[in-house]
């Protein structure tokens, strides 16, 4: 599937490193993890970081085919990679944490702690809950990180989209300017939902609008230009109506007022 995005191999390249070290499981079976509340092998260990780490793949690709639904733009659909970094960080993790927990039951032995168990089972629990945060904080930077590239992606788009809306104006081809033009308001309105950690199914301008509209990013006077803009743009591909050089500067001045007034990305 080369339409795949980088981090399903890393994803499925660690799950096939586990998988690879669970096959080995006689050596693995004679590997006794005592925590405390419990005591598991090798093997179960390693089975279980190839459960998460499928279960990674498994919500990446959810996501993947999500972007071509109408559900992409929804919060709980945005929340899906977020959910699949989270598991694979306590994935990555998972060997820290377990070595944590086997330490400190461990040191409860060494100085003969009373009640040793509880104790290690309260240990591991505070570890596990410290490592969960940890990687909670971990995912909400990550997918930050994530919605910047996709915002910065939109405004590289609309900047292009921009420019040779002007160049077509400037050769005296104010209708194809026009869609142009119309192309960068596109990216423009993705940017800002973006920054919202709102992804847009390409193509579907009516739900961008609507989006946009639901998370107040647009003023009032505003929202007419957008109408009449998209009004102009059908009626050049639709119907190859004809619109004056006026026209076309008008649409074009309309936009970059609306990317002058909006917010910066951060940096």
């Amino acid at each position: 599937m080369p339409t795949l995005s980088r981090r399903y191999e890393f994803v499925l390249g660690c799950a096939a490193v586990a998988l690879a070290a669970s096959a080995l499981r006689d050596e693995l079976k004679s590997i006794n993890i005592s925590l405390g509340f419990a005591t598991i092998t090798g093997e179960d260990y390693f089975l279980g970081v190839v459960a998460v780490l499928l279960l990674c793949l498994w919500l990446f690709a959810i996501d993947y085919l999500l972007g071509f639904t109408r559900l992409r733009s929804t919060k709980i659909a945005n929340q899906v990679p977020n959910a699949a970094y989270f598991f694979f960080a306590m994935a990555v993790a998972s060997p820290l944490l377990l070595g944590m927990s086997f330490g400190l039951y461990q040191l409860t032995q060494v100085v003969s702690l009373k009640s040793a168990e509880i104790f290690a089972t309260i240990l591991s629990t505070v570890t596990g809950l410290l490592s969960g945060a940890a990687a909670l904080i971990a995912t909400k930077k990550y997918a930050r990180r994530a919605t910047l590239i996709v915002s910065r992606s939109h405004e590289v788009e609309q900047v292009k989209e921009l420019e040779e809306a002007e160049h077509l104006l400037n050769d005296h081809y104010p209708a194809q300017a026009i869609i142009e033009a119309f192309k960068a308001m596109e990216q423009h309105l993705r940017k800002l939902l973006s920054l919202r950690g709102i992804l847009t199914q390409p193509g579907n301008f009516r739900q961008l609008l609507d989006l946009s509209l639901r998370n107040e990013l647009l003023k009032q006077e505003e929202v007419k230009a957008v109408d009449d803009i998209r009004k102009m743009r059908n009626s050049v591909a639709h119907e190859d109506a004809q619109f004056s050089e006026a026209d076309a500067r008008w649409v074009i001045d309309q936009i970059r007022g609306m990317i002058r007034n909006s917010p910066r990305i951060p940096s």
